[in-house]
């Protein structure tokens, strides 16, 4: 019986030529569609021989093929509306760009820019050079940089500044974030010894105070 419907399975050329299939190698690249039809071949192949399951209808194959195919090649990112009451958020990709802003950087992002070019002198520039004034200006600070997430502005900052020397942190912010960011492991894998003050509830500005040493060289607050 196995060997009957294994016999049934079309094989990669005959489904190469479904038209609704021959359209998306158009669109998607021939290697990709060919990929994902090798790879659905092969697990009916493999379900009947294990008779976990028979083999499906043609229009069954084409369509599974299909939502693999633009699984892989079509844009999974969509427009939602956010009913969180959360404005800045993670899984909702933090800030939207205001239309102002999307009309300024548009015609730079679709074409060449400056973002490493320093016109005044014609030499190799830094990205930073376009934000860094701004931010000194802005914060007060003596040098700033910009990096594009959280974890990774720590562990500059924490490497930097604290490697090898004593980092004070509350208890009750020794937190993880999007399931990895997690604050002992960036302190750890930064070169920082985390020093934990206060306790998970409750964290006085005298916990850091009598926990200040000479070793001391970062207050991080999470």
């Amino acid at each position: 019986m196995a060997d009957k419907n294994l016999r049934r399975i079309p094989g990669v050329d005959r489904v190469l030529n479904d038209p609704e299939l021959r359209k998306l190698c158009l669109e998607y690249s021939n290697d990709l569609v060919t990929s994902v039809v090798r790879q659905t071949l092969a697990e009916i192949r493999a379900g009947v021989q294990k008779q976990s399951t028979t083999v499906p209808d043609w229009p069954g194959i084409i369509d599974s093929i299909k939502i693999r195919i633009l699984s892989i090649g079509a844009s999974s990112l969509k427009t939602v509306i956010n009913a969180t009451g959360i404005i800045l958020h993670t899984n909702l990709s933090r800030a939207p760009l205001g239309w102002k802003l999307l009309a300024e950087i548009t015609p730079i992002l679709a074409g060449y820019s400056n973002l490493e070019l320093n016109l005044e002198t014609g030499h190799r520039g830094h990205r930073n050079d376009h934000i860094h004034r701004l931010l000194k200006f802005v914060t007060g600070a003596e040098a700033a940089a910009v990096v594009n997430n959280n974890a990774a502005a720590v562990m500059l900052c924490l490497h930097t500044l604290a490697n090898k020397k004593e980092v004070l942190i509350s208890r009750g912010e020794l937190i993880e974030i999007g399931g990895s960011f997690r604050i002992p492991e960036i302190m750890k894998a930064s070169g920082a010894r985390m020093v934990e003050v206060g306790t998970t509830n409750r964290t006085r500005l005298s916990d850091f105070e009598s926990a200040i040493t000479e070793k001391t060289r970062v207050i991080l607050k999470a």
